[in-house]
């Protein structure tokens, strides 16, 4: 017994729990207890080593697994232990997969993230037996577990190779698991691809995609992936339209998530108080559920709507809390992100100092995991806080630098609105130094070809207008830097008046053209919508 249980403890390579052990090890349930108690007598041998307190795992000595991993093969059981270790790790996995969107999340994404090196094992064998229900059912059970983690690469890696060896169409009974598998791998592979992704092939790609996906999904991923494959479209109308569809989901966790992107798109187009109602629903529904990914989404609208409303000392409560969830176990890369909206927080609050250290460091850590779209986010608001300042020569390194990222990467349809803001900003410095020629060919990059780029959100638009509207003041047209002003306000449901180029341009137009006529122009201003926006594109730099 000694010797076959060596054998198969090989097949580890993480270490085995006493659990896995007398799965893998022991030929049927009813000797768990023997096969415990013949790992004990193994360790009194130190042929293996337990690790752990409370959580004990069972290890073999590299040297000493090679060896039973040979006596393994040459008992003719690899085959039959590697499919009995696939089954342990898949069981787990299927166990785990809804509790990581409830109260214990933590503690299964620990217990699936110590089994990383098994379950490398698990796909290797699953790939080199052709077993596609294991490898589809795995890949199912593990992308949220991925999400979580930020391990889209490692995800994207067995998704496709799984993809690829189930083939065109789903195995019997495996439909929904096959349409994970293809979300997975069609999303990873054109997100990661070099040199990135375009709108169009972002959109075949998820067009494939929902070719795949059944009717009315039970799988929470899938339920969302209709209702926010529209966004691609630009018709926030009907992303709104499809999550109302889904808000009778039998899943809880999907009726609150459909109630958080509701609430980010009610900010896309500039309805706060929807937005503000949609993510308080969604955050309670979500923190009664325990999922603090979910309450990450959900907070980071509750911030910008109390942003929007002037309420930056909530904004920073907010977001505390945010980046607490992110930085103990959940999704650690959008924690970088959430700094730099802590910053635009503590900025208006007087926090300047703190508000830099923070973008400093989320841009530090945005650079290094490569997200450099949010890095020259960062990057601009640090030069918006020189500006601020007084401070030019800062200002200027800050939106270099932005540009450095983001110009390679424009037909990116995820740098849209970085690159858009990047050369935004380059206008308005232009424009701030006197070479109005410069400026203007900064602004008409900034809107050339609007039409296509469905997925900018109001709150960037609105910030390139406010931009625009600087410029139209420093040519002398105040009356059209009014109505820009206007039409910002418009699309982002609110006057920003924290920003540097509201402050400046608002000044200035209201100078020159007295109260009456300066609100004249602001309110017609206000009556342009979204969609002439878009349609007019660099005519409205042109016009000017």
């Amino acid at each position: 017994m000694e010797r076959t249980v060596l054998r198969r403890l090989s097949v580890f390579a993480g270490g085995a729990t006493p659990e896995a052990a007398a799965h893998v090890c022991g030929p049927d349930a009813d000797e768990s207890h023997d096969v415990i108690d013949v790992i004990a007598a193994l360790i009194d041998k130190s042929l293996v080593l337990a690790d752990g307190d409370t959580d004990v795992r069972y290890r073999l000595l590299e040297t000493v697994r090679v060896y039973a991993g040979e006596r393994l093969e040459q008992a003719g059981e690899v085959r039959r232990v590697r499919a009995a270790h696939a089954a342990h790790i898949l069981g787990l996995a299927e166990r785990a997969e809804p509790e990581l969107r409830r109260r214990d999340q933590l503690r299964w994404a620990d217990r699936v993230a110590a089994e990383r090196d098994n379950i490398t094992v698990a796909f290797r064998h699953v790939l080199e037996t052709g077993d596609a229900e294991t490898g589809l059912r795995l890949i199912a059970a593990l992308l949220w577990f991925w999400v979580l983690r930020d391990m889209e690469r490692e995800a994207g890696v067995w998704a496709v190779a799984v993809r690829d060896m189930a083939g065109g169409t789903a195995p019997p009974g495996l439909a929904e698991p096959y349409a994970l598998c293809a979300v997975t791998a069609g999303l990873v592979t054109e997100m990661t691809k070099e040199p990135g992704p375009t709108q169009d092939s972002m959109q075949a790609t998820l067009e494939g995609i929902l070719d795949v996906v059944p009717e009315a999904p039970a799988h929470p991923v899938l339920a969302l992936i209709e209702p926010t494959s529209a966004i691609f479209h630009g018709d926030i109308d009907e992303v709104r339209r499809r999550l109302r569809g889904v808000q009778d989901h039998p899943d809880p966790w999907v009726r609150a998530i459909a109630r958080v992107l509701g609430a980010h798109m009610g900010i896309h187009s500039g309805d706060i108080d929807e937005a503000a109602a949609e993510a308080a629903d969604g955050y309670a529904r979500l923190r009664e559920l325990g999922d603090r990914f979910g309450m990450i989404v959900a907070l980071g609208a509750m911030m910008q709507v109390a942003m929007a409303r002037g309420e930056p000392a909530d904004a920073l409560r907010f977001g505390e809390e945010a980046y607490g969830y992110a930085t103990t176990g959940v999704s650690p890369e959008q924690g970088a992100a959430i700094l730099t909206q802590l910053a635009e927080a503590r900025a208006r609050l007087g926090e300047v100092e703190r508000a830099r250290a923070d973008l400093e460091r989320g841009m530090a850590q945005m650079e290094r995991i490569g997200e450099f779209a949010d890095a020259a986010n960062a990057s601009l608001l640090l030069c918006e806080l020189s500006l601020q300042d007084g401070d030019r020569d800062a200002a200027r390194a800050h939106a270099d630098r932005a540009y450095t990222w983001v110009e390679q990467r424009g037909h990116r349809p995820d740098f849209a609105q970085a690159i858009r803001r990047t050369y935004g900003r380059l206008g308005c410095l232009a424009e701030e130094d006197g070479d109005v020629d410069a400026a203007l060919n900064w602004h008409v990059k900034t809107f050339a070809g609007l039409r296509n780029d469905a997925l900018m959100g109001n709150p960037t638009v609105a910030s390139l207008l406010e931009g625009l509207a600087a410029y139209a003041a420093a040519r002398g047209e105040y009356v059209r830097a009014a109505e820009l002003l206007g039409t910002a306000h418009n699309l982002h449901g609110y006057r920003d008046t924290a920003s540097y180029d509201v402050a400046r341009t608002l000044s200035a137009a209201t100078r020159e053209l007295g109260e009456d006529a300066f609100t004249t122009a602001y309110e017609r201003g206000r009556l342009v919508t979204r969609d002439e926006v878009f349609n007019q594109g660099a005519d409205l730099v042109t016009s000017i």
